[in-house]
């Protein structure tokens, strides 16, 4: 005997339940993305604050152990190193480069005596790391996309990190 169409049983989804679900997953993943995109750029400006932040601290480190000088010149996207040796500054490559997302805000540099810096071929250096251990105090801000993290350089203090969402102000000693 035939089975009657009310005992037959469905197995499966139709077609329009399967774009249903494909429709709303899709919606979702559409939300997720553009709001991992925010939380993406925070972390890369914290990722990139606490890189300079050891970056300058190994560096300042270095000048202490081989009792040599070290200059940063800050760009809005790199930062150059100068070694001083020898009663000259020796440009070090290659420059600590950012990602493309992140610039750096770079603070006003005091105006110099153009003449007196050509005739001696000294750069603009921003930040100061003496052989003695010293930094020139110097607060750097680096912008991401939405969030803005500043590295506050003092002497008596060491390398904190400030105004950045969700991390914490610890310390690097000098």
């Amino acid at each position: 005997m035939p089975a009657s169409p009310v005992s037959r049983q469905q197995h499966g989804f139709t077609l329009i339940e399967l774009l249903v679900v494909v429709a709303i997953i899709g919606i979702i993943t559409t939300l997720l993305t553009f709001n991992a995109s925010g939380w993406l750029s925070n972390a890369t400006a914290q990722s990139e604050a606490q890189r300079l932040r050891h970056k300058i601290h190994s560096l300042s480190d270095q000048a202490v152990i081989t009792h040599t000088p070290v200059g940063l010149v800050i760009k809005s996207d790199s930062i150059q190193l100068f070694q001083h040796k020898q009663s000259e500054w020796l440009e070090q490559l290659p420059a600590v480069k950012l990602p493309d997302n992140i610039r750096l805000l770079v603070p006003p540099t005091p105006p110099t005596n153009k003449t007196a810096a050509a005739a001696d071929q000294r750069p603009d250096i921003t930040l100061y790391l003496g052989s003695d251990g010293r930094a020139t105090p110097l607060r750097l801000g680096l912008k991401g996309a939405e969030n803005r993290c500043y590295l506050n350089i003092n002497t008596a203090v060491g390398i904190t990190l400030t105004d950045c969402p969700d991390s914490p102000t610890d310390d690097l000693p000098h």
